[in-house]
């Protein structure tokens, strides 16, 4: 049976995703904070691409707080060309990174599909925009794919 996978994606009220520490922070209240909890509770694998694990890996390793209790045991594998030393595998390989993170050495979509039937929990992508990345953590809507 295929292990669950979620996408989230920061959004303003008006449909607004650049920028969400621009936007969020004077908003996230106790109730974000349960929906938060309540949408990554059971999840073991982190899908993300190479930019926002970069920065994500500058900041949450040294934080002390709800997600970065979550986000930094949780397993990590990175969507990359850069990050893997330019070598491509297959949909089973990766290169270890640190932070408890893989880069995904082949095709990302067959990775996921294999990463689907393997093990257990649940899967998420953190979904973001060009430029609403810094330091921002990845829920506030869920949406299933």
């Amino acid at each position: 049976m295929a292990r669950k996978t979620t996408a989230h994606l920061f959004s303003s009220v008006n449909g607004v995703v650049e920028s969400p520490d621009k936007f969020q922070f004077d908003a996230f209240g106790p109730e974000e904070g349960e929906l938060m909890a309540k949408t990554l509770d059971g999840v073991t694998d982190v899908v993300i691409g190479r930019k926002l694990w970069q920065e994500w890996s500058e900041y949450w390793p040294g934080a002390d707080d709800p997600f970065g209790a979550f986000i930094n045991p949780v397993r990590k594998h990175v969507v990359t060309q850069t990050l893997n030393g330019g070598r491509r595998g297959d949909a089973h390989d990766g290169v270890a990174l640190g932070w408890n993170s893989t880069a995904i050495t082949g095709d990302p979509v067959e990775y996921v599909r294999t990463l689907q039937q393997d093990g257990s929990g649940g899967i998420t992508v953190p979904v973001a925009s060009r430029r609403s990345a810094r330091c921002s953590s990845p829920v506030s809507s869920t949406h299933s794919p």
